[in-house]
């Protein structure tokens, strides 16, 4: 029996062959089809349809025009990929990043701006509290352009992790460990790694302090 390969593993795949092929016309142009494709119907995008449909497995295309929950969460951090690594001669994503972190871990760079913070929290809640998908994905789309513009694309991100969660979300998905919707498990995590960051730092201080 095969095993069934994970979203996350997939999505990894195709990151793969696009970070270790920076300098080729046809990544630059995968990439750039990539950032055209966003806030466009998938029928429209026919640039990326070979790149794509290849590497999805077969039980997560879908037989109708929708996009299936796993090509959608697929595509989406794909979009956000590309739109992170424009501009960027090395890779944004590398094979050894660590997987143990959310996108919430790389959002608390942002909270190094004192000046800024109030403003970065607002625009994090108004993400994590979204009420539909449509909305979550517009703030998450904005938060990862505000990470970009603030940090020069030089914070990791775990894009595989990434997939995982906007499928879930997508999905309406349950989390049945904690027994509740997985939406209120993401705001929990994401929150805890993003707010966590400066506490982090400011223990650290004090323990200098003391010395």
């Amino acid at each position: 029996m095969t095993k069934r390969i994970q979203l996350s593993q997939v999505t990894e795949r195709l990151l793969h062959q696009l970070s270790h092929s920076l300098d080729q016309p046809v990544t630059k142009a995968r990439l750039a089809s990539l950032r055209h494709s966003i806030g466009r119907d998938m029928s429209q995008s026919i640039e990326i349809w070979p790149f794509i449909f290849e590497n999805i497995p077969e039980d997560y295309l879908g037989q109708s025009s929708i996009l299936t929950d796993q090509e959608e969460a697929i595509l989406l951090t794909l979009q956000l990929y590309a739109v992170y690594q424009q501009g960027k001669d090395q890779a944004v994503w590398t094979d050894e990043v660590d997987r143990r972190k959310n996108f919430g871990h790389s959002l608390a760079y942002l909270r190094r701006n004192e000046e800024n913070k109030v403003a970065t929290d607002r625009r994090f809640n108004a993400m994590i509290t979204a009420t539909t998908y449509e909305e979550f994905k517009y703030h998450l789309r904005q938060m990862l352009q505000l990470l970009k513009s603030k940090t020069k694309a030089e914070v990791p991100i775990n894009f595989g992790g990434l997939s995982r969660d906007i499928y879930k979300v997508k999905g309406d998905r349950y989390d049945f460990k904690h027994d509740r919707p997985y939406v209120e498990s993401l705001r929990l995590s994401w929150a805890k790694a993003y707010y966590s960051y400066q506490s982090n730092e400011t223990d650290k201080e004090k323990e200098t302090d003391n010395d």
